[in-house]
């Protein structure tokens, strides 16, 4: 099962965009609650 979900590509864009996704907001937020401490 888990080798069929891994060779399908759209399976893998989607994972990434998601995880990708994640990544900026969790960014965002620590970048915009630095930059507020410094104002």
């Amino acid at each position: 099962m888990l080798v069929k979900v891994q060779s399908l590509p759209w399976f893998n864009i989607g994972v990434i965009s998601f995880v990708s996704l994640i990544s900026l907001l969790t960014i965002g937020g620590i970048l915009e609650k630095n930059v507020g401490l410094f104002l």
